[in-house]
């Protein structure tokens, strides 16, 4: 496919990063697509950085959590591609990944059995609080492992807004993800169909259980990531104008061969796994 740039997946925790994640090792060779280790960020980043000043071609991806500016350190031309959410949405998203533990303070929600206003309130995930401007507005892996309080987040507002003018190629909207798909397709000729959405909290509270003022006190906490919404979602409909005009016609298209590759890729799921709980049973007979 033409690329005339590596892209950066620029992961921002809790807006469908790892369905994005799925999408991009269809569509290209384990070997052309670099995954950071978030658990390990600061050796990962090291060894990209080694690995690029000596390969003769480089990474068609590079994909995972990280700070801004990766671009900088390589000798080829780069692009960003994120995804950005309701912030209110993505608090609330986070709390039910805490809760069901698929995080580093999951004991510590779990053994308190921390309710969402607690959880909002003790600060224990930074994220929480206009997280995204704050991941877009981190420049180093020192300011990324930082803990203290983001008290300012307006200067840093100013600041991601312009690099999303600058350096992004796409900014997705977690709401409009089928049409971010269209976007992702138009630009980089990807095959953008997917299994099902990946790291889903089923344990999320629904919409009607959260009371308002829970949810008043996260928009409170959220007025920079708000904005930056908003923003971002403007920038998205202006791309999405451009590159997809018939959109109903497209869109309408894209669900229903959607539909068609879940039931298949289901279906087949569904008879790998009856066949293996068949195979168990037959195994565990005393003969």
């Amino acid at each position: 496919m033409s690329q005339e740039y590596t892209v950066i997946q620029f992961h921002i925790p809790k807006t469908g990063g790892k369905t994005l994640r799925h999408i991009i090792a269809r569509n290209y060779h384990k070997g052309e697509v670099y995954t950071l280790n978030a658990a390990d960020l600061v050796n990962s980043v090291a060894r990209l950085k080694e690995e690029v000043a000596y390969i003769s071609s480089p990474p068609r991806v590079v994909q995972g959590h990280m700070p801004f500016g990766l671009h900088k350190d390589f000798p080829f031309p780069c692009r960003y591609v994120t995804m950005v959410r309701d912030p209110v949405e993505r608090v609330i998203s986070s709390y039910a990944h805490a809760v069901r533990g698929g995080t580093h303070w999951s004991p510590v929600v779990q053994s308190h059995r921390m309710t969402l206003k607690e959880y909002v309130l003790s600060g224990i995930n930074k994220w929480t609080v206009n997280g995204q401007v704050r991941y877009l507005a981190t420049d180093t892996l020192e300011e990324w492992y930082d803990q203290s309080p983001f008290t300012d987040p307006w200067p840093a507002l100013a600041r991601v807004k312009a690099r999303l003018d600058a350096h992004f190629a796409v900014v997705g909207v977690f709401e409009q993800y089928l049409e971010t798909l269209l976007v992702l397709r138009k630009m980089f000729g990807w095959n953008v169909h997917f299994p099902q959405k990946l790291n889903v909290s089923d344990s999320r509270p629904g919409r009607d259980a959260i009371s308002q003022d829970v949810r008043a006190l996260i928009v409170r906490q959220n007025e920079a990531d708000i904005e930056l919404y908003q923003y971002a979602r403007k920038m998205f409909r202006q791309q999405l104008a451009a590159l997809v005009p018939s959109l109903t016609a497209e869109l309408r298209r894209f669900k229903l061969s959607q539909f068609a590759y879940e039931t298949v890729y289901g279906g087949a799921l569904w008879g790998a796994r009856k066949f293996i709980q068949a195979l168990s049973r037959q195994r565990s007979r005393p003969e």
